[in-house]
């Protein structure tokens, strides 16, 4: 019988998609009862995500297979996360380099944002079929911009309109970058999903036409937000009010 994870080894494993489904569910059920490991994987979370995009990391040899690719030779293991300590001490030797490209962006006078990994209408697929299930939820204004504080550096509310509901936060990967926040909504009863992360971090977003699903974008207070719905406007984008700033 293996010994059971601690919770370094578990948030890797986790954010490595190396859990089984079983193990998976667990976690997300700590993760919506414990805040302090919610907060461990969130930190985990700005850390790759930092890393992932100062460092380039050279793949494996591949041939273009059914279902993906396919790999020269017997699978290799899945290779070993750096330990914390290792990759924060290779997030602050990159840190001059880092505060300059996400500053300064050059590339994106000639090129644009990159585009993002998964289609928008994906995640918002998945978000809908799983209920709109939120891993955060903000009961008053207060906390609502103690938790934009926080999580992105300004603070901001969304005000009340009948029609509009505010559900709550979670998270996902492969839109913007890995510290991005997702606000779930519903307005009129049908799901309007806002994905908000700094504009440094902004990457083009798209829909498969067929999918439905309509791409709303806006720039606000340092801000990318993009309103994902069926609709033709952004009802969440205009109810944003604010900000205070953190100095950044």
């Amino acid at each position: 019988m293996s010994e059971p994870m601690d919770r370094s080894a578990m948030i890797d494993a986790y954010l490595d998609d190396a859990m089984s489904g079983t193990e998976r569910v667990a976690f997300d059920r700590s993760l919506a009862g414990d805040e302090a490991l919610s907060r461990e994987l969130e930190l985990q979370r700005r850390i790759d995500g930092r890393l992932r995009a100062l460092v380039v990391v050279p793949g494996s040899p591949a041939l273009p297979g059914e279902g993906g690719s396919m790999r020269i030779g017997p699978e290799e293991p899945r290779a070993r996360r750096w330990p914390t300590w290792a990759r924060l001490a290779a997030l602050l030797a990159l840190c001059a380099l880092g505060a300059w490209g996400a500053l300064n962006q050059p590339w994106k006078r000639w090129m644009g944002p990159a585009p993002s990994d998964v289609a928008a209408n994906v995640v918002f697929a998945e978000l809908v079929k799983g209920g709109l299930r939120p891993q955060w939820k903000c009961d008053s204004d207060e906390i609502f911009a103690k938790y934009t504080m926080e999580k992105l550096a300004v603070t901001f509310t969304i005000k009340p309109k009948p029609g509009v509901e505010v559900v709550g936060w979670t998270y996902t990967s492969g839109l913007l970058d890995s510290s991005a926040q997702v606000l779930m909504c519903r307005v009129d009863g049908k799901a309007s999903i806002v994905v908000i992360g700094r504009v440094e971090d902004d990457r083009a977003m798209h829909a498969d036409a067929a999918s439905g699903v309509q791409v709303h974008r806006k720039e606000r207070w340092g801000l990318v937000m993009y309103e994902l719905n069926q609709r033709p406007d952004a009802p969440v984008l205009g109810l944003m009010t604010g900000p205070g700033c953190s100095g950044r």
